[in-house]
């Protein structure tokens, strides 16, 4: 049963990677499309905006995965 977890484990893991490089993708193609000339200006900045938008999402999922470390404490002594 133990390899039942093990694998789900590997497969949530899997899920999360592809979600997070699918937002860095979608980031880029929106910033590239930001700074293409042939879009109107309106939508320009609307791809500009979005792309912040997901990159900071994407800074934000990011953040959460790291683990934080904890100041030392001191003993008392």
């Amino acid at each position: 049963m133990r390899w039942y977890w093990q694998l789900l484990f590997a497969k949530v893991w899997l899920a999360a990677v592809f979600l997070l490089l699918s937002l860095v993708g979608i980031a880029v193609v929106l910033f590239r499309v930001s700074v293409e000339a042939g879009v109107p200006g309106g939508q320009r900045v609307l791809a500009f905006m979005a792309g912040t938008f997901i990159l900071a999402l994407w800074m934000c999922i990011l953040n959460m995965l790291m683990p934080r470390r904890r100041p030392e404490q001191e003993t008392p002594q």
